[in-house]
C-alpha cells in the first residue's frame, strides 16, 4: 500500500504543480516565445513524472497477481486513515483489485504518450492554450488517481469520495473544447447522468448503514453487522447495478455516452471507454462480493442476462448504423458493455444454481473481454484520434484513401475492428469463446435458464454480424477506395499539390508517439490472440481466489479451455507462416512492378495504364470528389437496407427533395440516425421540465415584497406543522 499511495502522490503533484509553474512563467518580463517555450518544457517534464507515477502503479498491479502464485512481494494489504471524531477511510488491494489497478494504469500511460503530439503538435501556441493543455493534465491526473483510489476503497466513505472525484475530473476532461456547443451539450449530459449515480449509490449505502445499527463505515463491518433478509440484498444489490450501469454505459442508461465520448480529446476517449466505464462493472462485481453471492436467486442472475442482451443488442444496431466514426465507437462500447454482462448475469445465474464450472468461465470470461475492451476500443480511439485531427472531421461518408497517408494507422485501425468482430486470431475472440463455452452449458439448466441461455447465443451471433458490418463499412469507406476527404484541412499540408510528395515515413517520424501506443496496442491484441494461454491462467486464477471456486478440478479447465486454447494456438502459428509465406513470394513477384496512378490523379489527369477505383460510374477528380461526395457509395447506403429493416428499434430522420421532374438535375437525400431512448424518454421528460419550470415562472417575477410574504407563509406552515407533530407525539 505504502508503494500505491506513494505513487498516487506522483501523480497528484505531476498535474497540480505545472499549474502554479505555468502561471508564475506568465507574469515575468520576458519575450513571449521564450515564455511558451519555458512553459512547454515545464509541461513535458511533468508529464514524465506522470507517467512515472502511472507506471509505478502497473507494478502494484503486477504485484498483486504475482501474489496469486505465492511470490509473495506484497505483505501490507491495508491500510486506515483515521481523519476525526473516530471516522476513519479504509484501503485494501485484493487479487480483483490489483487486476482492474493494472488496466487503469496500463491504458492511462498509453493515452498519456499518445497526448504528446496529440496536444504539442498543434498549430496555435498561445498562453491560453498552454494553461488549457496544463488543466486538461491536471484533471488527468485526478481521474487516474481517483480510478485507482475507486477499486482500493474498503468503505462508503472512501468509496463515494473517490467516485465523485472520478466524476467532476472526466467531466471537466470531457469539456476540454468547452468553446463548442455540442462539447456543452455533451458534458451537460454526462454530468446529469452521473449524479443521478452518486445520488443512488449514497441512498444504497445509506440502507446499508442503516440496517448495520453500528460499527464503522467500512465494508467488512457493515456486512458482519447487517441483518437483511436475502429478498432485501437483492433489491439492495438492483439499486446499486443500476447506479453503476450509469457509469458503465448499459443501454437504456447510455444516452451520455455517444454524447461525451465524441467531443472529448482522442486521449480522452480512450480513457473514458476502455477504462472509466469498466469501472461500473466493477462496482457490480463488488457489491455482488460484498453482498454475497450466495444470497442471490436465479432470478438476478437472470435479470442481469437479460439487461445485457438488450444493451448488446442495442448497441450493436446503433453501431451498424452510424456514419460518425467517434459515434459508432461510442454506441460500440454500449454492445460490448452487454457482452460483458451476459457474462456476468450467466455467472450469477450459475452459482445460484451450483454449477460452478459455468460460473467459472462466465466470470473469466467477462473480466478478459473487460481487459480486451479496454485494449481494442483504446485502439480504436487513439487511431481515429489522428484521423480526425488531420482532416478535422469525423464523417465516414467524407472519407477515402486515407491508408495512402496513414499506412501505420490504417493498419492498426484493421487490427481493432477485427477484434471487435470476434476473428480468431485476435483478442476479442478469448473472451467471446468463453462466454459462448458457458452459454452453451447453461443449456443444461432449468426451463427459464434454457430459454434465456439460447436468446443469449442468438444474440451473440448475430451481434458479429452487425459488428462485421460497421466495422467493414468504417474501414473501407475510411481508408480504402478513392479519397473523399478535405484534404486541404491536414493541418501538415498547405495545398493539394503537396499531396504527391507526401509519404507515410515523415507522417511516422513526425507523430511517432501518437503512432507508438497506436501499435503497442495493436501488437498486445495480436499477442492475446495468438498466445492465450499466456493470460488465461491468471484470468482464472483471480476468479478462483475472488468467487471461491477453488474447489473445481484443474482437470476441467485444461480440458474446456486450456487444451482447445493450445491447439488454436497451433493452427494460428502455422495459419501465420503460411501468410508470411504468400506474402514473400507476394512481394517477390511484384518488386519491379510500379503504378503511378496516384500521383497522376493529383495531377487531375489518369494514364492509359491505369484507371480509378470504381465509383458508381462518376470520373471525378479528387476536387470534384471533395466536392461532391455524396455522388459516391456513402455510409448511409451500405447499411441502410438492414437500417431500414430495423426502423422500429432504429429512428431515422429523413430529409429529401420530391422529384418533380422526369429528367432529375438536382435532389437532396440525408439521413440523420436517432438515439431511440434519447427521442422517446430523455426529450420527452426535458420537455415535462421545460412546461413546469415555465409554469411556475410567476413565481420569479414578483416583486421584493412577495418574496418576503412566501417565506413568511412557509415559516408559518413549518412552525404550524411541527406544532401539530408535537401534539400527535
Amino acid at each position: 500500500m505504502d508503494l500505491v499511495f506513494g505513487s498516487l502522490v506522483v501523480i497528484f503533484l505531476a498535474g497540480v504543480i505545472p499549474i502554479f509553474i505555468i502561471v508564475g512563467v506568465g507574469e515575468n518580463k520576458e519575450n513571449k516565445e521564450s515564455k511558451e517555450s519555458r512553459k512547454n518544457l515545464w509541461l513535458k517534464i511533468f508529464m514524465i513524472l506522470l507517467g512515472v507515477g502511472i507506471f509505478s502503479e502497473m507494478l502494484v498491479g503486477l504485484i498483486g497477481i504475482f501474489n496469486l502464485f505465492s511470490f509473495n512481494l506484497n505483505s501490507n494489504l491495508k491500510v486506515t486513515f483515521i481523519l476525526f471524531n473516530g471516522i476513519s477511510m479504509h484501503f485494501r488491494i485484493d487479487t480483483l483489485s490489483s487486476y482492474f489497478i493494472l488496466i487503469i494504469s496500463f491504458v492511462s500511460l498509453i493515452s498519456l504518450i499518445y497526448s504528446y503530439d496529440y496536444f504539442f503538435k498543434q498549430e496555435e501556441n498561445s498562453t491560453s492554450l498552454n494553461l488549457s493543455r496544463t488543466l486538461n493534465y491536471f484533471f488527468f491526473s485526478v481521474l487516474v488517481g481517483s480510478m485507482i483510489l475507486v477499486v482500493c476503497s474498503d468503505d462508503i466513505l472512501s468509496f463515494i469520495f473517490s467516485w465523485e472525484l472520478m466524476g467532476i475530473s472526466s467531466f471537466l476532461l470531457i469539456i476540454y473544447h468547452h468553446q463548442k456547443e455540442e462539447t456543452r451539450h455533451g458534458g451537460l449530459y454526462y454530468f446529469i447522468f452521473s449524479h443521478i449515480g452518486v445520488t443512488l449509490l449514497i441512498f444504497g449505502f445509506a440502507t446499508l448503514y442503516s440496517y448495520a445499527g453500528a460499527g464503522d463505515f467500512s465494508f467488512n463491518s457493515l456486512i458482519s453487522n447487517c441483518k437483511l433478509s436475502n429478498a432485501m440484498k437483492e433489491c439492495l444489490f438492483i439499486l446499486f447495478f443500476v447506479a453503476f450501469s450509469l457509469k458503465g454505459g448499459v443501454f437504456p442508461l447510455h444516452v451520455w455516452l455517444p454524447l461525451a465520448h465524441p467531443v472529448a480529446p482522442a486521449h480522452i476517449s480512450a480513457i473514458l471507454s476502455g477504462v472509466m466505464i469498466k469501472m461500473g462493472f466493477y462496482g457490480i462485481f463488488r457489491m455482488y462480493l460484498l453482498l454475497g453471492p450466495e444470497s442471490f436467486s436465479s432470478k438476478v442472475g437472470s435479470l442481469i442476462l437479460f439487461i445485457g442482451i438488450v444493451s448488446a443488442l442495442m448497441g450493436g444496431l446503433y453501431t451498424m448504423a452510424q456514419n460518425n466514426l467517434k459515434k459508432m465507437l461510442a454506441y460500440c462500447s454500449v454492445e460490448n458493455a452487454g457482452i460483458i454482462l451476459i457474462a456476468m448475469g450467466m455467472g450469477m445465474l450459475a452459482i445460484s444454481l451450483g454449477n460452478k464450472l459455468v460460473a467459472a468461465l462466465s466470470f473469466a470470461g467477462a473480466l478478459i473481454h473487460i481487459l480486451n475492451h479496454a485494449l481494442f476500443k483504446s485502439l480504436l480511439f487513439l487511431s481515429v484520434g489522428e484521423i480526425v485531427q488531420k482532416t478535422h472531421n469525423d464523417s465516414i461518408d467524407k472519407m477515402g484513401g486515407l491508408i495512402k497517408y496513414f499506412p501505420y494507422t490504417g493498419v492498426c485501425f484493421l487490427i481493432g475492428a477485427l477484434a471487435v468482430i470476434g476473428v480468431p486470431f485476435l483478442n476479442g475472440f478469448i473472451g467471446e469463446f468463453l462466454i459462448y463455452n458457458s452459454l452453451f452449458r447453461g443449456i443444461s439448466f432449468n426451463n427459464f435458464s434454457f430459454i434465456i441461455s439460447v436468446l443469449s447465443i442468438l444474440i451473440l451471433a448475430f451481434l458479429g454480424m452487425t459488428s462485421f458490418m460497421g466495422f467493414i463499412k468504417a474501414f473501407s469507406f475510411t481508408f480504402l477506395g478513392e479519397s473523399r476527404v478535405t484534404f486541404s484541412s491536414l493541418s501538415s499540408l498547405s495545398s493539394l499539390s503537396s499531396l504527391s510528395s507526401l509519404s507515410s515515413l515523415s507522417f511516422f517520424k513526425n507523430d511517432r508517439y501518437m503512432h507508438y501506443p497506436i501499435m503497442i496496442l495493436a501488437l498486445l491484441c495480436l499477442l492475446i490472440g495468438i498466445c492465450p494461454l499466456l493470460i488465461l491462467k491468471t484470468i482464472f486464477a483471480i476468479v478462483d481466489k475472488s468467487f471461491k471456486l477453488q474447489s473445481i478440478a484443474s482437470g476441467d479447465y485444461y480440458t474446456y479451455v486450456f487444451l482447445p486454447f493450445r491447439y488454436l494456438s497451433l493452427a494460428l502459428g502455422i495459419f501465420i507462416v503460411i501468410m508470411m509465406i504468400i506474402l514473400f513470394i507476394r512481394h517477390k513477384l511484384l518488386k519491379n512492378k510500379s503504378s503511378n496512378h496516384f500521383d497522376n490523379h493529383v495531377d487531375n489527369h489518369v494514364d492509359d495504364h491505369n484507371v480509378p477505383t470504381w465509383d458508381c460510374g462518376y470520373e471525378m477528380t479528387i476536387k470534384e470528389k471533395k466536392d461532391n461526395f455524396q455522388a459516391c457509395y456513402s455510409g448511409n447506403s451500405f447499411s441502410f437496407s438492414m437500417v431500414d429493416f430495423l426502423r422500429p428499434l432504429i429512428l431515422l430522420r429523413e430529409n429529401y427533395g420530391l422529384i418533380k421532374e422526369f429528367f432529375v438535375s438536382n435532389t437532396r437525400y440525408q439521413v440523420e440516425i436517432r438515439d431511440l431512448v434519447e427521442v422517446k424518454i430523455i426529450s420527452k421528460f426535458l420537455k415535462w421540465i421545460s412546461y413546469l419550470k415555465s409554469a411556475g415562472q410567476w413565481i420569479e417575477k414578483g416583486s421584493t415584497q412577495m418574496h418576503i410574504f412566501y417565506i413568511a407563509i412557509s415559516l408559518f406552515l413549518t412552525v404550524v406543522g411541527f406544532f401539530i407533530w408535537g401534539i400527535h407525539k
